[in-house]
């Protein structure tokens, strides 16, 4: 008995490799999706967190920590252009319930006097296979003058 044994070219090779790699970060998000509880929540452009229009806010930030076993840690940081009489940030984590984003309780509220930038924190349970993001309302306040934004993280699945 003889067996034929089919030999790829280089080529051949090649194309194979350059498509499984093509293909591999499509086949992790379709992987990701099959595990969510709810459709996929819109995708939403987010703006700049630089804030040039304004006197005393110059930025702010939003930064997810932490995405396993069902915890979720944020960390959010809210600058000023000089020593304000307060700059503070408040950080609510969202739920996507499938049609809306739903607010959880509580948050984190984070304030310093006569500062330049204040850093907030906040750890929350999730329910893995939701979607969530992060809703920073960022303050500062000077003399009669205050200057709030809300910024929102990109949404991102429980793991």
């Amino acid at each position: 008995m003889v067996v034929k044994v089919k030999r790829f070219s280089k080529f051949s090779l090649c194309l194979w490799l350059v498509i499984v790699v093509l293909m591999a970060p499509q086949l992790a998000a379709a992987s990701g999706k099959k595990d969510a509880k709810t459709p996929p929540p819109p995708v939403e452009i987010q703006p700049m967190a630089i804030y040039p229009t304004y006197t005393y806010l110059k930025s702010s930030s939003i930064i997810i920590l932490g995405n396993t076993n069902g915890s979720i840690t944020i960390e959010a940081t809210t600058a000023a252009k000089t020593t304000v009489s307060e700059v503070g940030v408040t950080i609510q984590l969202q739920e996507w319930t499938g049609s809306a984003w739903v607010d959880l309780i509580p948050a984190s509220s984070n304030a310093v006097s006569n500062g330049t930038s204040v850093t907030g924190y906040l750890t929350r349970y999730s329910r893995v296979g939701y979607y969530y993001r992060v809703k920073a309302t960022h303050y500062v306040e000077q003399g009669a003058t205050t200057e709030q934004v809300i910024e929102y993280s990109a949404s991102f699945l429980a793991k």
